[in-house]
C-alpha cells in the first residue's frame, strides 16, 4: 500500500528530470514549502503535476502557501498548489461558485456571500487603499460590500432589478463572479515558517509603506498583497542573508562610543539588534546591514582620540588610590559634551572622541592636580625639628582628609653625609598649596637658618673671633662661624627673626673697620715673626686695639726652622754631591758668567721624584702633601721629613686656589724647593679650575727668575682622579703658561724648563706627542726665537755602523715613513692587529689578499708591491715570537735589501708589541743582527736602517741597549745647550735668602690705630736687625766643604750677604742679630 496518500496538483510547462529533482527536494524540506516526507512528483496530464504527502497535516500546511518559488536549473520556478488537477482558472471559478451560499432573490434587493481568507479580510481592513478599489468595482453595478471577519467572508448586497440602462439581475451576478475571481487572482496569502525569515519580516521597516501587511501568527507568518509584490517580497527574503557578528571591544572604547554608535544604528540600521556582552558587541541581521553596522563600530573606535599627560609617580599613585578616577570620570561624564575616559598607568591618559573635550578634561586635571617638593635645611633636616615638622604636617593633613584623601605627605632623607630632608606634598593643588604655607611658615618662624656674610679679606677668618672682641659684637643666640669655604665668609646661625638682624648689624660693623697693610723688607723677616717676634707682636696688638695678620707672599721664601728638622750633616753631604743646586743661587750675581736670555725646553721621561733640578712642581687639594698622586710618590721617597716640613708651613699658609706654597725638600730628593699649586678640581674649559692653574704656573716660573733658579720641573697637572683634568686641557695649559713665560722675556737666571712625563701612565704616548707637538709650536713667535732648545728623551738616536751604514732609532709612526722598503710583522694569519693592520690599510686590499694567500715558511720573508704604501716593497715577516729567529731574519732582511738595490729600509721592533716579547729582548736581536750584516760584508747599496718604535718603553730600551752594544763615538744624540758652568767666587755667600717682603694685613677701629700699628711693628723688626762686614781675604782658608756648609747656613738663617761697592774687597752680612752673629763666627773660625 503506497504511504503517500495526500495528493497536492500544480501545473508546469517543460520541466526536465532534474527540475523535478529539485521540486521533491523543496517540499521535502519543511523550512521553505512548510512541507514534509512526500514522493517524488509525477505528470498527470499535458502540464499537470501530482505530489503526494506521508501525512495530512503536512499537506493542510503546504496548501496555506499556494504560490512557491522553487530554485530549478533554469532560474525561479513559481508554483500554485492545489487538492484538485483542475487548472487554477477552472479551480478558482469552481471555488468561488462552490463558496457562494445560495443566492437569496427577494424583490428589490440582491445579497450574495464570498468566503475570503481571514488574513486577505484583515489586509482589506489595514489597507484602505485595497478595500476602496474593491468597492470602486462594485459600485459600478450598484453593489456595496461588508467584511465579516467572524464568518471570514464578505457579503455583497445590491439592487436586483434592472434599473433602465443595467444590466439585468443574472448578468450582475456573474459580473460578481469575476470580480471577486480576479480579486483572489490579483492578491496573495503567502505563509511563512521559516523562524529567521520570520523575524526578519517583521523587523523589515520598508513594509511600513509598501502595499503589503505581515500577520504574525503563532509559528508562522502571513505576507498578504497583490501577487507580484507578495512574490518579490518572497524572492528578496529568499536572498537575504541572515547572519550574527561577535565583536571584541575594550570596555573603555565602548564607553566613550556607546552613545554615538547607539545613535548611528537606530537611524541608519533599525533592523540589526545590538547585544552587549562582557567584552563584546554582537550584531544580528542581514549580512549587509551587520557589516555596515561593524563598519561603523570599528570607525567609531578609530576616531577615539588620546591624550597623555606627564604626571610624576608619586602624584599617580595619589589619583589611583584617592578615588579621583571614578569621581573625575563621573565628572567629564556630566559637564563635558562628548564621554572622557580617565585611565592612570605609567601616565595620566584621557580619551575622547572630542578634542575640545580632552583638552578641557586635561586642563582641568593639570589645573587641580599638584606636587609640591620642599627642601629642609639645617635644623629644621634633623631632629627635634625634623619632628615637630612632621608632628604639624600630619595635623594639617588629617584635617584636609576629614571628607576624602586630599593630600598626602612623605618625607625622603637627602644625600648621605648631608643634612638636608625633602618633604613631598602631592594631591590637590588647593590642599597642596595649603600645606605649603603651613611648612613655609613653620621654617621661617621656628626654623633655625643659615645665612653668609662674605668676608672682606681672608685673613680675618682665622681671627674672627679676634673681630668679634674687636667691635665688641656679643650674641647668645646666634652662632657666628667664619670659613674659607666656599670663600671667606661668616656663616651666621640662629632663628631667622634674629638672624637676618645679625648679619646687618655684623655687615655694618665690618664696613666700618679700618684696614691697611704694611710691607717689611729684610733679611729672615718672616722668620722673626714666626718666632721670637710673635710674642712682640700679639702684644702691639693688645696696646693699640688691633688685630695683625700675616697675609701670605706667594714670593716669599719659606725660612722655616728646619736645622731641627733635617739633620745637618745629611743635609750638607747632599749639597756636596749637588753642584748645580749650587750654581743655581749664583747666577744672577756672578760676575764672571755671561747671561742667557734664552731658556732650554726638555721633555723628560722619568718620575718627578728623581728630577735632579733646583725646583720640582707639583699640585695639591686643601693643602694636603697627599691629596694627589705625585704627592704621594714625594712623599714615599723622601719620607716623615717632607711631611714635617709640610705641615708647618701648610699650618702658616694662608688657603688660596693657585697660590703657591714653597717648601724646601729633604735631603732624600735631588732638588732644593718644592712647589706646591693648590688646585681645584676641573670644572669645565671656561671654569674657574684652568684659570687658578694657569696663575699658579705663571707664579712658579716667575719665583724661579726672582729666586734665582737654574732649572724648574713640571709633571702634567690635572689628569688624574683627584683633578680630572682632561689629557688635552692639562698639556694646554702647562704649555701656554710655558709659553707667556718666553714671551715674556724676563727668564733670568732659569736655564732648563723641564716638562716630566712618567712612561708607564696609560695614554704616555698620546700625551708625549701632544706635549711635543705644542712646545714645539712655541719654540718661535712671529719669526722671534722664544726658546733656546727643545731636547726630548725620545730625540732621534744615529748609530754609524761598519763606516757607512747609519742605523737610527726613531719614535715615530711606521705609516709615515718613506723609505724604499718598509718591515710588516705579521704572523700571516691575524691581519687586525698594530703595526701589520697599520701598513695594509695604507697598502690597500691587493697587498692584503696577496698575503693571505701567500704559503711561507718559518723564517722566510714574503716581498710583495707596495700597494698604497709610498715605497718600492714591502717585506713581510714572522718573528715567531723568538729572539733568535728575530736576529738572523734581520740578517736576511739587510741581504735582501742590499741585492734590491735599496738604499733605506724602516722596521718596527718586531714582536715587542701584541706579540709580547720583551722590548729589551727584541732590541738585542734586531740590533745584534743589523751589526752582524754590516761586518758579515761591507754594504755598498744600503746605506740607512730606520728602526721607528711606537712605544715609550720600547723606545726607551732600544735606546739603552743601544749605548750598551755601540761605542759612544759613533752615537749622535740630540743634545741642548747646557747653561755655562759657574767660576767659584766669594759671591757664591749672595744665596736666594736675599731681602725678603713680609706683609701683613692690619684691623682696627679707626685709622689712628692702625697708623701706630705700622709704626711700631717696623720698629719691632728694626731694633732686632744688624750688620757686620767681612773682607774676601777671610774666605781664603775655606774648603769646598766649608764653603757648603757655611752656605748652607747662611740659607737656614736668613742672612743676607752682598758685595759692599763702598770697601772694595769687602762683603756686608745683614739680618736678624743671632743669624748674622753665627755666620760671621763661622767665617772667623775658619780664617783662623
Amino acid at each position: 500500500m503506497d504511504k503517500y496518500t495526500y495528493p497536492l496538483f500544480f501545473e508546469a510547462k517543460g520541466l526536465s528530470d532534474n527540475d523535478i529533482q529539485d521540486i521533491w527536494r523543496y517540499f521535502q524540506r519543511g523550512q521553505d514549502s512548510g512541507g514534509g516526507e512526500c514522493g517524488i512528483p509525477g505528470e498527470v496530464d499535458g502540464n499537470t503535476y501530482k505530489i503526494c504527502f506521508k501525512d495530512k497535516e503536512v499537506q493542510e500546511r503546504v496548501l496555506l502557501r499556494k504560490f512557491h518559488a522553487i530554485s530549478i536549473s533554469g532560474g525561479k520556478q513559481y508554483l500554485t498548489v492545489s487538492q484538485t488537477s483542475l487548472p487554477p482558472q477552472t479551480l478558482n471559478q469552481s471555488s468561488t461558485s462552490q463558496s457562494q451560499a445560495p443566492t437569496k432573490v427577494i424583490t428589490k434587493h440582491l445579497e450574495k456571500t464570498f468566503n475570503i481568507d481571514i488574513f486577505l479580510l484583515y489586509y482589506l481592513r489595514d489597507k484602505p487603499k485595497a478595500l476602496k478599489i474593491l468597492q470602486k468595482q462594485l459600485s459600478y453595478i450598484g453593489c456595496t460590500v461588508e467584511l465579516k471577519f467572524e464568518d471570514e467572508n464578505v457579503v455583497v448586497r445590491g439592487d436586483s432589478q434592472s434599473q433602465p440602462g443595467e444590466c439585468p439581475a443574472e448578468k450582475k451576478e456573474q459580473q460578481l463572479d469575476q470580480i471577486f475571481s480576479r480579486f483572489n487572482e490579483n492578491y496573495l496569502c503567502y505563509h511563512v515558517f521559516e523562524p529567521k525569515q520570520i523575524k526578519m519580516l517583521l523587523q523589515d521597516s520598508s513594509l511600513k509603506i509598501d502595499d503589503i501587511k505581515v500577520y504574525n501568527e503563532n509559528g508562522y507568518a502571513v505576507v498578504v498583497g497583490e501577487v507580484h509584490a507578495v512574490k518579490e517580497k518572497i524572492a528578496d527574503l529568499e536572498n537575504i542573508q541572515y547572519t550574527k557578528k561577535e565583536l571584541p571591544i575594550v570596555e573603555k572604547h565602548y564607553r566613550l562610543i556607546e552613545e554615538e554608535f547607539n545613535r548611528e544604528m537606530c537611524a541608519n540600521y533599525p533592523d540589526v539588534k545590538v547585544v552587549r556582552g562582557s567584552a563584546t558587541i554582537t550584531l544580528e541581521g542581514s549580512d549587509t546591514e551587520v557589516q555596515s553596522g561593524a563598519a561603523k563600530l570599528d570607525e567609531l573606535i578609530k576616531n577615539i582620540k588620546e591624550n597623555r599627560v606627564k604626571f610624576p609617580t608619586a602624584l599617580l599613585t595619589f589619583i589611583k588610590t584617592s578615588g579621583a578616577i571614578s569621581k573625575y570620570q563621573a565628572r567629564f561624564q556630566q559637564s563635558l559634551r562628548n564621554p572622557v575616559f580617565f585611565e592612570v598607568g605609567s601616565d595620566l591618559v584621557l580619551s575622547s572622541l572630542s578634542s575640545d573635550a580632552l583638552n578641557e578634561a586635561e586642563a582641568a586635571v593639570m589645573r587641580e592636580f599638584k606636587v609640591a617638593t620642599v627642601q629642609l635645611q639645617g635644623a629644621a633636616a634633623v631632629p627635634p625639628d625634623l619632628d615637630r615638622v612632621k608632628e604639624i604636617l600630619m595635623k594639617a593633613k588629617k584635617e584636609a582628609n576629614i571628607s576624602e584623601l586630599r593630600v598626602d605627605v612623605s618625607f625622603m632623607p637627602g644625600v648621605t653625609g648631608t643634612t638636608t630632608t625633602k618633604v613631598r606634598l602631592v594631591g590637590y593643588s588647593e590642599d597642596v598649596n595649603k600645606l605649603n604655607e603651613v611648612l613655609h611658615g613653620f621654617q621661617k618662624n621656628e626654623v633655625d637658618i643659615q645665612e653668609v656674610l662674605n668676608l672682606p679679606h681672608p685673613e680675618l677668618v682665622d681671627c674672627f673671633d679676634k673681630v668679634l672682641d674687636l667691635i665688641g659684637m656679643k650674641q647668645t643666640k646666634v652662632t657666628l662661624k667664619a670659613s674659607h669655604v666656599p670663600h671667606p665668609c661668616v656663616l651666621v646661625m640662629g632663628p631667622r627673626s634674629l638672624v637676618q638682624k645679625v648679619q646687618a648689624d655684623l655687615a655694618k660693623s665690618l664696613a666700618q673697620l679700618s684696614t691697611d697693610t704694611v710691607v717689611l723688607n729684610g733679611p729672615a723677616v718672616q722668620l722673626y715673626f714666626q718666632e721670637e717676634g710673635r710674642k712682640n707682636k700679639e702684644v702691639l696688638e693688645r696696646s693699640c686695639q688691633v688685630i695683625i695678620r700675616e697675609q701670605q707672599e706667594v714670593y716669599s721664601q719659606s725660612t722655616a726652622s728646619v736645622l731641627d728638622l733635617y739633620p745637618e750633616p745629611l743635609y750638607i753631604n747632599v749639597l756636596s754631591s749637588n753642584p748645580d743646586r749650587l750654581e743655581s743661587n749664583t747666577a744672577s750675581s756672578t760676575p764672571n758668567t755671561t747671561a742667557v736670555n734664552k731658556t732650554n725646553l726638555e721633555i723628560k721621561l722619568s718620575t718627578l721624584e728623581d728630577e735632579q733640578v733646583n725646583v720640582v712642581v707639583a699640585p695639591m687639594v686643601s693643602k694636603k702633601l697627599t691629596s694627589t698622586k705625585v704627592g704621594k710618590c714625594l712623599l714615599k721617597k723622601a719620607g716623615n721629613p717632607l711631611q714635617k716640613v709640610f705641615d708647618l708651613i701648610a699650618r702658616r699658609w694662608t688657603l688660596s686656589a693657585g697660590n703657591v706654597m714653597v717648601v724646601d725638600a729633604p735631603p732624600a730628593l735631588s732638588c732644593s724647593k718644592i712647589f706646591f699649586i693648590e688646585c681645584l678640581q676641573w670644572d669645565g674649559v671656561d671654569g674657574l679650575s684652568m684659570q687658578t692653574l694657569a696663575n699658579g704656573l705663571k707664579r712658579c716660573l716667575e719665583l724661579c727668575v726672582k729666586e734665582g733658579w737654574c732649572s724648574v720641573a713640571f709633571p702634567i697637572i690635572g689628569p688624574g682622579v683627584i683633578l680630572k683634568y682632561p689629557q688635552k686641557e692639562a698639556i694646554q695649559v702647562l704649555t701656554d703658561s710655558i709659553h707667556q713665560f718666553g714671551l715674556s722675556g724676563s727668564c733670568g737666571s732659569l736655564h732648563n724648563i723641564s716638562v716630566v712625563i712618567k712612561p708607564d701612565y696609560q695614554d704616555s704616548e698620546e700625551c708625549y706627542q701632544e706635549v711635543y707637538r705644542q712646545l714645539s709650536l712655541k719654540m718661535k713667535q712671529r719669526g722671534q726665537v722664544t726658546f733656546k732648545s727643545l731636547k726630548s728623551d725620545l730625540a732621534d738616536v744615529t748609530i754609524k755602523v761598519g763606516g757607512v751604514v747609519e742605523l737610527q732609532l726613531v719614535f715615530g709612526d711606521i705609516v709615515n715613513e718613506t723609505t724604499d722598503a718598509v718591515v710588516n710583522s705579521t704572523n700571516f694569519t691575524n691581519f687586525q692587529g698594530g703595526v701589520c693592520r697599520k701598513i695594509l690599510t695604507m697598502a690597500g686590499p691587493q697587498v692584503e689578499a696577496e698575503l693571505r694567500n701567500a704559503k711561507v715558511k718559518k723564517g722566510d720573508i714574503l716581498k710583495t708591491p707596495p700597494g698604497g704604501f709610498p715605497c718600492k716593497a714591502i717585506l713581510h715577516v714572522c718573528g715567531e715570537k723568538n729572539v733568535s729567529l728575530i736576529e738572523k731574519q734581520l740578517f736576511y732582511i739587510i741581504q735582501l735589501c742590499e741585492s734590491s738595490g735599496y738604499k733605506s729600509v724602516a722596521l718596527p721592533a718586531i714582536c715587542a708589541g701584541s706579540a709580547g716579547l720583551d722590548p729589551n729582548h727584541v732590541a738585542y736581536a734586531i740590533l745584534q743582527g743589523v751589526k752582524t750584516a754590516a761586518s758579515f760584508r761591507p754594504l755598498q747599496c744600503l746605506t740607512n736602517i730606520r728602526l721607528v718604535l711606537n712605544k715609550l718603553n720600547v723606545f726607551l730600551a732600544f735606546k739603552k741597549r743601544a749605548m750598551q752594544m755601540f761605542p759612544s763615538t759613533v752615537i749622535n744624540t740630540v743634545v741642548s745647550h747646557a747653561p755655562p758652568v759657574m767660576n767659584i767666587h766669594p759671591s757664591i755667600l749672595s744665596t736666594s735668602s736675599r731681602i725678603q717682603h713680609y706683609t701683613f694685613m692690619i684691623v682696627g677701629l679707626c685709622r689712628k690705630n692702625v697708623d701706630n700699628a705700622i709704626a711700631n711693628l717696623k720698629s719691632l723688626y728694626q731694633a732686632e736687625c744688624a750688620t757686620e762686614i767681612f773682607r774676601q781675604d777671610e774666605l781664603a782658608g775655606l774648603t769646598q766643604d766649608d764653603v757648603n756648609h757655611l752656605k748652607q747656613l747662611i740659607e737656614v738663617l736668613g742672612v743676607h750677604v752682598v758685595e759692599d761697592h763702598y770697601n772694595p774687597g769687602c762683603w756686608t752680612v745683614s739680618g736678624l742679630k743671632d743669624g748674622v752673629h753665627q755666620v760671621m763666627e763661622m767665617i772667623r773660625k775658619s780664617a783662623t
